[in-house]
């Protein structure tokens, strides 16, 4: 329906060491004007690489993200810590990773965007795939029961799937190396 802008942010949040970290992330705008939208996080599906992440162009399921946005939806896709622009290794299905790399994407975009880019009203809806199902999950859960003053609240969410053959994705991705040996 809409035309939608695209770009890349790198937000501060924290690790799953509790220590801070360099995040990366999606943000697709759509180009509607001066009507107020609701912002949307899509939370990505299991990768078994660091680049295959929504900030990065050349990956497909980005293009479920700008799909979103071109619906009507201010949306956000978080790349999750130790993959995109994060340093380390990739926490796969950890909780409070996955739910402080989702919140600081939406309290860093919501910052942004207050600068007169986008208009945006107080809906957030929360949805993920795979991996994402488990972030989305995660994200709903610590803004439930960890409200803060940085005014994120959940309108609506869906917690799509869950992470498969987790067993196989970890021998293959993180221990790829010690079994290479």
């Amino acid at each position: 329906d809409y035309d939608v802008a695209n770009y890349k942010i790198t937000y501060s949040t924290i690790d799953a060491l509790g220590q801070p970290d360099t995040a990366s992330g999606l943000l697709c705008v759509p180009l509607i004007g001066d009507i107020e939208v609701p912002l949307a996080l899509y939370n990505h599906g299991t990768v078994g690489e660091r680049s295959a992440v929504p900030s990065n162009p050349t990956t497909g399921e980005r293009l479920l993200v700008q799909a979103i946005a071109a619906s009507g939806y201010i949306t956000l896709a978080p790349d999750y810590i130790g993959l995109g622009d994060s340093d380390g290794i990739h926490p796969y299905v950890h909780a409070a990773s996955e739910a402080s790399a989702g919140r600081d994407l939406v309290i860093a975009v919501r910052k942004w965007l207050q600068d007169d880019v986008a208009f945006f009203n107080d809906q957030l809806f929360i949805t993920g795939y795979s991996q994402g199902g488990h972030a989305a999950q995660a994200l709903h859960r610590d803004l439930e029961t960890n409200p803060t003053d940085d005014g994120v609240e959940v309108a609506a969410a869906t917690h799509l799937s869950g992470p498969y053959s987790i067993s196989e994705v970890m021998a293959g991705t993180l221990f790829a190396e010690e079994l290479a040996t």
